[in-house]
């Protein structure tokens, strides 16, 4: 019996406001009309992603003439971390040793909490992308003048066809290829 009585209320308050059809349309309309929008369809397009991937992170800009620079200039420390301090003195202790000819923008370097690595060097082709340093372990400084290294071999030389680096084909490290070769890995800590 309630049943009824609630069916027959909303009968009453659809026939009250006449043809609801009509008027949903027209509102639409001139919703429509007033904000000069349309409807995008909701199928997939090919801006969409599919579940999981991830859009490759930018690389940096290059800009100009390759020049000299120091080591300040090519990378950008974090701003607020705690790692920031030590960071800055062992990229100091290294930019009195070396310099890099180059036309990238800075190259930001993030602190992260990762475990599994103490940093990593990442980039895409001849393009840098970052270098990060984790906090974790104690070993920030040391790890991230690990990376810096490799941001330079890859930055000295890059080869397209054999993708190789400095280190692997460049005159200067002959004498460093010769001893590491020499070297066995079971002698390694």
């Amino acid at each position: 019996m309630e049943l009824s009585r609630c069916e027959r209320l909303v009968h009453e308050i659809d026939r009250g406001e006449g043809n609801s059809g009509a008027n949903e349309k027209r509102t639409a309309q001139s919703h429509a009309a007033e904000h000069d929008t349309k409807l995008k369809s909701v199928r997939c397009t090919t801006e969409d992603l599919a579940m999981g991937q991830r859009r490759y992170p930018e690389c940096v800009a290059r800009e100009g003439k390759p020049r000299l620079r120091s080591l300040e200039d090519v990378v950008a420390l974090p701003r607020r971390s705690p790692l920031t301090a030590e960071l800055q003195r062992a990229l100091a202790a290294a930019s009195q040793l070396h310099g890099l000819r180059s036309d990238l923008s800075p190259v930001p370097v993030v602190a992260t909490a990762t475990i599994t690595e103490a940093g990593a060097y990442r980039f895409r082709k001849r393009d840098p992308i970052d270098l990060r340093v984790s906090r974790v372990g104690g070993r920030s400084a040391l790890g991230f003048l690990h990376e810096l290294g490799h941001l330079l071999d890859h930055q000295i030389f890059y080869d397209r066809k054999t993708r190789s680096w400095a280190s692997v084909v460049h005159p200067a490290f002959a004498c460093w290829r010769d001893a590491a070769a020499l070297q066995r890995l079971d002698e390694l800590p």
